[in-house]
């Protein structure tokens, strides 16, 4: 029906589940993403990264290919069929959608830091949980937040549960990895960033919080927080008040909560 699509290959399936793997989507710079919605997403942000795409026999016989195909006419983009149960076993998802995607992986280094000019930063530090990281992503592109700084310790961003959880965000944001607290450091105080963090108690008030120019707000661990190491870096610490009758927050609501605050008052203060 389309001259573009072929038969996917036994080669082409080794590559794709190699994908899964961190190691190999940094030594082929690629990762998997899955997902209609997702796909939009990435046309949404004009993103050129899209290399290959991989459908399923029910997407093709769906409305939503006709969106597909065309793009990846016009963009000489390759795509693959292959059958329903070969799909799953390529996905992530619990509920395959019939739609994967890989894209060229693209992120900063952490001498790149240096070279941020904007005033709003996030500070990730040994973030292990995929659909936080993801969420965190999510709310960064939302607010406005677009360079995140993440720790070495922390899962990687283009795990496909994180890009799943990112719903596009991914797409957006600008990421930069394997940055430590040095770094964190030099480029804090040469760059005159107020350094911001969150704690359960003994924090200002999130609603008496005073919002600086410039700013990196750290987030950290969600069973430990931040490090010892880290919180010597803060300049101010905030509590978000509530009920009082669960222990804390969940991170990402937290991360929610806190860049909601900034972009507000980015907003009133211009």
């Amino acid at each position: 029906m389309y001259s573009i699509i072929s038969e996917l290959s036994q080669a082409k399936i080794k590559a794709l589940n190699k994908l899964k793997l961190k190691k190999y989507r940094y030594e082929s710079k690629e990762y998997l993403c899955e997902g209609f919605r997702l796909f939009s997403a990435a046309l949404a942000s004009n993103s050129k990264n899209i290399l290959e795409v991989i459908l399923n026999e029910s997407f093709i016989d769906s409305p939503n290919h006709f969106e597909v195909f065309s793009f990846c006419k016009k963009s000489k983009i390759s795509v693959y069929k292959c059958t329903d149960k070969l799909f799953k076993s390529l996905s992530d998802a619990k509920s395959p959608s019939g739609i994967l995607f890989v894209m060229s992986l693209n992120y900063f280094q952490n001498s790149d830091v240096s070279n941020i000019t904007s005033n709003q930063c996030i500070f990730l530090e040994n973030i292990s949980d995929p659909g936080n990281l993801g969420t965190i992503i999510r709310s960064a592109a939302w607010f406005g937040v677009e360079h995140i700084l993440i720790s070495p310790s922390s899962v990687d961003p283009f795990n496909p549960k994180v890009v799943r959880a990112t719903a596009g965000g991914i797409f957006i944001v600008k990421l930069y990895l394997d940055v430590d607290l040095d770094i964190i450091s030099n480029f804090g105080i040469n760059k005159d960033y107020e350094c911001i963090g969150t704690t359960v108690d003994k924090g200002i008030q999130l609603s008496n919080w005073k919002v600086s120019d410039k700013n990196i707000i750290f987030f950290g661990n969600e069973a430990n927080g931040l490090t010892n190491s880290a919180t010597q870096l803060l300049n101010k610490k905030i509590t978000i008040t509530g009920a009082g009758k669960l222990e804390s927050l969940n991170l990402s609501v937290t991360t929610g909560i806190i860049l909601n605050h900034l972009y507000q008052a980015k907003n009133i203060k211009n």
